[in-house]
């Protein structure tokens, strides 16, 4: 029965989707501006809010117990900076501000003789600010519909 719902949930979406893509009617007027200008604006401007789940990753010199981590959901909040280089190219600027916490949880052997609960659990609270420089590139506009792909420049 799930799958038969799910079935139909997808075909509904697919023939709405084909339904708007594909009909004859073009649409002159994007939603942002009534005038369709928004394309062609050289610096656009807007915001981002987001949640993230950051974790840590543990490279050991000694052969120890593992340490645990629990992570909870973070909050990002940032800005858009747009600037247009030509009909298919976009240059973005986005930095933001993301916070998280995490708690380490420590087995009782990292310590000598008996150690106190407290000493077992550690809170890090972690606040990043993050700039990342991206290239959008995007298709011809197809009945107020411009799929786009983003490319990152920076190195992990």
């Amino acid at each position: 029965m799930k799958h038969i719902l799910s079935l139909i949930a997808f075909l509904f979406i697919i023939q709405t989707s084909n339904a708007q893509l594909f009909k004859k009617e073009k649409v002159r007027y994007d939603a942002n501006t009534g005038s369709g200008s928004t394309d062609y604006k050289l610096l656009r401007w807007g915001y981002f809010l987001g949640f993230n789940n950051y974790d840590f990753n543990f490279d050991y010199n000694e052969n120890l117990k593992d340490i645990s981590v629990s992570t909870t959901t973070g909050f990002n909040v940032g800005l858009i900076g747009n600037l247009r280089i030509n009909d298919y190219l976009d240059l973005r600027l986005e930095p933001g501000l993301l916070i998280t916490t995490r708690e380490l949880n420590y087995d009782p052997s990292y310590f000598s003789g008996t150690p106190r609960n407290i000493d077992l659990v550690r809170e890090v609270k972690s606040t990043y600010i993050h700039i990342p420089l991206l290239l959008k590139i995007s298709t011809k506009r197809i009945n107020n519909f411009k799929p786009f792909m983003l490319v990152d420049f920076q190195q992990h």
